[in-house]
């Protein structure tokens, strides 16, 4: 039970990665892998480049809970929540700046 929340996080970022890399592969099942209202209302040109956009974000967001759950291991608990909100918060200033970066990419 001492490492419980480690393995629950560690558990968690590994649930999102495997979506992120199923979404980053997958080009003729994106359809059933993306929700229909989000690809409908982001109007893409390209719906392969839109999920791998997708993809890079929800590995940021997946890297919070994998550094909090690292640090958890140590065994201090306050210092695991406040790694978690920084890296939460700079998964998501990376995640607004991916999503407004150039529409074409190299």
């Amino acid at each position: 039970m001492e490492y419980g929340f480690s393995v629950l996080m560690f558990c968690f970022s590994g649930a999102i990665l495997l979506y992120a890399g199923l979404l980053a592969v997958a080009k003729h099942g994106l359809r059933y892998m993306l929700p229909r209202r989000y690809t409908i209302s982001a109007k893409m040109g390209n719906p392969v480049r839109y999920a791998r956009r997708v993809a890079k974000i929800l590995v940021l967001c997946a890297a919070a809970p994998l550094l909090s759950g690292l640090v958890g291991l140590t065994g201090k608990t306050l210092l695991a929540g406040i790694v978690f909100v920084a890296a939460l918060t700079g998964a998501v200033w990376l995640g607004v700046r991916i999503t407004r970066g150039p529409a074409e990419e190299p």
